[in-house]
């Protein structure tokens, strides 16, 4: 346990002091709640060996630094973990350095949170689940790239709304070694942003020629991505069968499944729908097992929370958030044709909450200026 906790504190060090110099006037301001919430993570390692055990830690970033395999979705987490891995030769520690990214994505959450009416830096209960409580002690992301790509995902959201090119080359390239397949989200954007002023007519033909190129191409898109080049047609059969059979109830991890691993034995029109539905609810309703399942549905409802506040947001200042809006449904609506479990559907889901985060924080930062610029105005009038 001690290296749980030592690497920790190397993550810290490490990387916590030079971002505490980089956003200096942030800790200045939210002091107290740092305090509170790395000796909450702090308390969450040392309890963590306790319980769930099974679903403790991936080791993919440690074995790629010892040889064991080569993982190249994990090469930015052993890139991170080779410092600690250089005082500590234990796979603990990618259970330190994970901690510390959670650590970060709670305060991400809270200071994107932060707004005019909420000077302090308050727990509210829809980051305190989001970003802490679900995934670190239910579902355990620990040793897992999800935190990497939220945060990734908020500072892309960001740059993107604020037109940082060279920032969002970058992000991307990241993207594409930790996670291909969410590329999609960033050729979205700049496929709203193209058609943006166009007219209707121009609009429907680009939207539709797109969604019959992308028809022709998903069966192989997901085995470029993920296998490499396609060089014999049963290689593709192969594939399709592997992918059909990880939705069925027969095997392990079957009963998190939508209709229980029956649901591709309606056709897509019928299970679409529910596809879709289960990214925003998870679990559907009629899925419900036992109580353990209204963990994941309170989260749900925070993510529907999140997801309706953006969507109010989104015609406010910049055209860009319309932009990021249309960006996240495309994604969500073509991530949902691989929708089938609820356990993977939940880790898919979560690191959109940096969109969300990214989203708010500038939309924040904008209404303080107006508030801002509102008051000085007053200031003078009454001088």
């Amino acid at each position: 346990m001690e290296y749980h906790l030592l690497s920790f504190f190397l993550s810290s060090i490490i990387y916590g002091i030079p971002l505490l110099f980089l956003y200096r006037r942030d800790f200045l301001r939210s002091f107290e709640i740092i305090i509170i919430l790395y000796f909450f993570f702090c308390g969450l390692i040392f309890f963590k060996p306790y319980f769930n055990e099974s679903k403790f830690a991936n080791f993919f970033s440690y074995n790629n630094l010892t040889g064991e395999n080569y993982t190249p979705t994990f090469y930015l987490n052993s890139i991170l973990l080779y410092p600690i891995f250089l005082l500590i030769r234990a796979k603990e520690i990618v259970f330190g350095l994970n901690a510390f990214l959670s650590f970060l994505i709670s305060l991400i959450a809270t200071n994107s949170l932060k707004n005019i009416t909420n000077k302090k830096y308050h727990l509210t209960i829809g980051f305190l689940f989001a970003a802490l409580l679900i995934p670190n002690l239910y579902f355990s992301f620990f040793g897992l790239r999800d935190q990497l790509i939220l945060i990734i995902l908020y500072f892309l959201s960001k740059n993107l709304i604020s037109n940082k090119l060279n920032v969002i080359i970058l992000l991307s390239l990241l993207i594409l070694i930790i996670r291909p397949e969410l590329i999609v989200f960033i050729g979205f954007y700049f496929f709203w942003k193209f058609l943006g002023k166009k007219s209707k007519r121009v609009k429907i033909f680009y939207v539709f020629s797109t969604m019959m190129v992308g028809i022709f191409i998903l069966p192989y898109t997901g085995y470029l991505l993920g296998l490499g080049k396609i060089n014999d047609p049963l290689q593709i059969m192969e594939f399709s069968q592997n992918r059909y059979l990880r939705h069925s109830d027969q095997i392990e991890g079957g009963g998190s499944h939508i209709l229980n691993g029956k649901l591709f034995d309606l056709n897509f029109f019928k299970r679409y729908p529910l596809q879709v539905s289960a990214f925003f609810l998870n679990p559907l309703p009629f899925d419900f097992k036992n109580i353990s399942y209204l963990i994941p549905f309170f989260d749900s409802i925070v993510f529907i929370y999140f997801f309706i506040k953006f969507n109010r947001i989104k015609n406010l200042e910049k055209i860009n958030y319309q932009y990021l809006f249309l960006a996240l449904i495309s994604t969500i609506f073509l991530l949902s044709i691989f929708n089938s479990n609820y356990g993977n559907l939940f880790r898919l889901r979560y690191p959109f909450y940096g969109v969300f985060f990214g989203a708010f924080r500038l939309y924040n930062d904008y209404i303080f200026r107006i508030s801002k610029h509102i008051l000085s105005k007053k200031n003078i009038s009454d001088y």
